[in-house]
């Protein structure tokens, strides 16, 4: 009779480093296969019988964190890992990332931590915290809820209403009512992270390119921006 192919591996990571490709604008690179797969990847597929059957368990040795290159990052990105993959099933674990590095909203900023939690639930649960120091403000900015829709809230030392939080990370100053441009882009990326219409990566966006204003339609939650470049 024929055998069933199966893989059992167990992949631990000690001290590597991976570079990842630009990310711009327009979000991260397409992701395309490889050209040297493209035969298979377009030929017959294989009979489910014969399929292969794995599991991958994917971890990182305590203190050999991975190293992640990336033009969003002023240094390494230390990248902690503990992973179970296995076929016919969605992937299970946790990807923690660690204290580095980065600008935003044009000031150094320091990402404390950002944690993803697999296969828990049908979405991936995060929890994540960056602080921004100002010469009169510490901001911090949390991250939990989901990746889908993540619950992003502001705290300031000393603190600072809610208006004046995002202002200082918009603009580089608390609120200005007499400049109506202004209040009304504050008014409007406060409506637009409410109603989670800010994802992670449109969050970053934000964070990394001066802004000149915010637009925010609730009705149909579509979240415009006018950027300096």
């Amino acid at each position: 009779g024929r055998y069933k192919p199966k893989l059992d591996l167990n992949l631990v990571f000690e001290n590597a480093q991976i570079a990842l490709p630009r990310f711009g604008l327009k979000g991260p690179p397409p992701m395309v296969p490889d050209s040297r797969f493209k035969k298979t990847l377009d030929g017959p597929k294989p009979d489910p019988a014969n399929a292969l059957e794995y599991s991958i368990h994917i971890d990182t040795m305590t203190g050999k964190d991975i190293k992640i290159l990336s033009n969003l990052a002023t240094s390494p990105v230390p990248l902690e890992l503990h992973l179970a993959v296995r076929s016919g099933a969605k992937p299970k674990g946790s990807v923690h990332v660690k204290n580095f590095s980065v600008q935003l909203f044009r000031r150094d900023a320091q990402l404390k931590y950002f944690d993803i939690y697999l296969g828990q639930s049908d979405e991936e649960p995060i929890h994540g915290m960056a602080e921004i120091h100002y010469t009169d403000y510490l901001v911090k900015i949390f991250f939990d809820g989901t990746v889908r829709e993540p619950v992003i809230r502001f705290e300031s030392v000393p603190p600072l209403g809610q208006d004046d939080i995002v202002s200082v990370l918009l603009f580089g100053r608390t609120a200005d009512p007499s400049n109506t441009d202004q209040a009304s882009s504050v008014s409007n990326t406060e409506a637009a992270i409410a109603d989670k219409a800010v994802g992670l990566a449109s969050m970053y966006l934000l964070a990394s390119t001066p802004i000149e204003s915010i637009g925010y339609n609730s009705q149909s939650q579509t979240f415009t921006a006018k950027f300096h470049l």
